[in-house]
């Protein structure tokens, strides 16, 4: 039996988004952590794909990020896909 961690109530996802977005918003993890009312520790995890955000999770930091939650889990490019 495998099992997966996850923050918060409802369907987990990971947000492979986040990193960039946060970053765009020009935001420490500290200072999203903050505004969205978890431990620096708990956005570091979700920027690491090592734990699940659940979708009230998904709102919060999206809202402080000024995001459609859904921008959320979009895939991100890396730089080697890139030209």
């Amino acid at each position: 039996m495998t099992w997966q961690r996850f923050v918060g109530s409802g369907p987990a996802a990971y947000l492979p988004a986040l990193p960039s977005i946060r970053q765009a918003a020009g935001l420490s993890k500290a200072e999203l952590a903050g505004r969205a009312g978890v431990s620096a520790s708990t956005v570091a995890h979700l920027e690491r794909q090592q734990v699940r955000a659940s979708t009230r999770m998904r709102r919060r930091l999206a809202a402080v990020l000024g995001v459609d939650p859904d921008d959320l889990l979009a895939e991100t490019e890396t730089e080697e896909s890139s030209p």
